[in-house]
């Protein structure tokens, strides 16, 4: 009886964890790379105008071109692209968003999120990472 007891045991035991492989699965870094960086962008961007997400972003990157599309609840797309940008060509427009500890910084994600045709931000990425306690890779 013990046996059978302590195998049903081992049994559910394994039973949960293979459940949670797909949960472990689904799990996306802070940050890691510009590709992460974007999506990470996009997520904080998209839950901070109040949207939350039906599907989350997929992101996908060309080069230095990097593109992420997801759908809110509501079924409206989000679409964000993004361009690592040498520090000494980030435009004009942002130099004022690099943050001072970041000056020594080579390159920095220049990022646009779009809800619809709704632009909810422009700018380096770092900006909304940095607000959110996340650094840029």
């Amino acid at each position: 009886m013990r046996r059978i007891t302590t195998a049903v045991a081992a049994a559910a035991v394994a039973a949960v964890a293979v459940t949670g492989c797909s949960q472990v699965a689904q799990l996306r870094p802070v940050a890691g790379d510009s590709l992460a960086s974007l999506r990470t962008t996009t997520i904080d961007t998209v839950l901070a105008a109040g949207d939350t997400f039906k599907s989350a972003p997929v992101c996908t990157a060309d080069g230095t071109d990097l593109s992420c599309e997801g759908l809110t609840t509501d079924g409206v797309a989000v679409l964000s692209k993004g361009q690592m940008t040498a520090t000494t060509e980030i435009p004009s427009e942002f130099a004022d968003q690099v943050p001072g500890w970041a000056k020594d910084t080579d390159t920095f994600l220049v990022a646009e999120v779009t809800v619809g045709s709704d632009v909810l931000f422009k700018g380096l990425a770092i900006e909304v990472l940095d607000e959110n306690g996340r650094t840029q890779q």
